[in-house]
């Protein structure tokens, strides 16, 4: 089961193929993940990465910021593993130059700080229209 991308994001696209989860998470207190929430927080990934990967400088860290309080949201209900989110916005960071600039203890400080705080507001409930 994969996501399709077209338009602006097909070009981060074959960088995004990693996303793939197969195996639902659990979380006792919210049951198993349905696919449609994994593809849901693999979509929001991908369209965060190319968000952050096309910032201009000097937005870069609150985008960072912002960007990582979104995917914390997803993160939080067990949608979609920290690490990744963590690995794929630094290497955005690289890619839009932030890394070089601000250096990784700042943007993973950034990335934590933003995460946490999403963490904190799960995301509402969803499930796909045809349900």
């Amino acid at each position: 089961m994969g996501v399709t991308f077209s338009g602006a994001a097909t070009e981060f696209a074959a960088g995004v193929s990693s996303l793939e989860i197969d195996t639902p998470i659990l979380s006792p207190a919210l049951g198993a993940v349905s696919a449609y929430e994994r593809n849901y927080s693999k979509r929001a990934l991908a369209n965060a990465c190319f968000e952050l990967r096309n910032c201009p400088q000097g937005s870069r860290n609150s985008k960072l910021n912002a960007l990582a309080y979104k995917m914390g949201r997803l993160v939080v209900r067990g949608w979609i593993e920290c690490g990744r989110v963590e690995s794929y916005l630094l290497r955005c960071c690289e890619a839009n130059g932030l890394l070089a600039d601000d250096g990784e203890r700042q943007c993973r400080a950034t990335l934590a700080s933003g995460i946490n705080a999403g963490m904190g507001r799960p995301y509402h409930d969803i499930k796909a229209e045809w349900d």
